[in-house]
């Protein structure tokens, strides 16, 4: 029989776990929040609590494993609470700011149900991540792409495109990196992106520079060319 000292023990243990799960939870009221500033046309709004969905979904993860939820909450699947805000952050409420905004309208709009499904499919493919901590296909990272679009301003028929050459990469076992894979060079560059969206959403965001806007892109562009490269050279799985 337990003593009381390790009933204290897995009590503060449990709450532990269970703080964590509602730090991942807040994605959910993020998400409305986001939904609603996109319906109103307050963008702005909008990529700011998106930036706060992606820390969240950066962070909980370690916190997660530095806590073992797993453990102390054997019947609450964190990982699922993950996907499921991860999935409206991610996917959901950025197609819906890529139609409000005018992004994509007519029949391109149709890419944006494609998205959806092929999005759907990738959070729900149980090799979405490979061994060596790489996703497998397009990571369905369409709130970043929403806010490059956005800040592109290019025609209606090539945002409809790259969403639909994206989608289409979800299905194709390309590895992309994860986090946890990245490099330290890439690791360096991650929180000059951060803070270079955060000026921009803050500061410029209806007419940002041209040259920021560019530089801000580099490490996008070259995330995806990396994976092709590798899908390239035979590293598919």
């Amino acid at each position: 029989m337990p003593t009381k000292a390790e009933l204290q023990t897995n009590r503060s243990e449990v709450l532990k776990a269970c703080l964590v799960h509602v730090y991942t939870a807040l994605g959910l009221p993020i998400a409305l929040a986001a939904l609603i500033s996109a319906a109103q046309g307050d963008f702005r709004g909008m990529f700011l609590l998106f930036m706060a969905a992606i820390i969240i979904d950066g962070t909980d993860g370690p916190l997660a494993r530095r806590f073992n939820v797993s453990k102390w909450t054997p019947r609450f699947d964190g990982r699922k609470l993950d996907d499921i805000t991860d999935y409206l952050t991610y996917v959901f409420v950025p197609m819906f700011f890529m139609w409000k905004s005018g992004l994509v309208i007519g029949p391109w709009v149709a890419v944006l149900m494609v998205g959806l499904l092929a999005s759907g499919y990738g959070f729900s493919n149980l090799a979405a991540k490979t061994d060596d901590k790489h996703f497998t296909g397009f990571p369905s990272y369409w709130n970043v792409l929403a806010f490059f679009l956005y800040l592109a301003n290019l025609p209606v028929w090539l945002n409809g495109l790259i969403i639909l050459v994206l989608a289409i990469l979800v299905f194709v076992p390309i590895k992309f990196e994860s986090t946890q894979a990245l490099t330290k060079f890439e690791l360096l560059l991650i929180p000059f992106l951060t803070l270079g969206c955060f000026y921009v959403i803050l500061f410029d965001f209806n007419s940002p520079p041209l040259i920021l806007v560019y530089a801000l892109t580099v490490y996008p562009i070259y995330h995806i060319a990396h994976a092709v490269i590798l899908y390239v050279r035979g590293d598919k799985r």
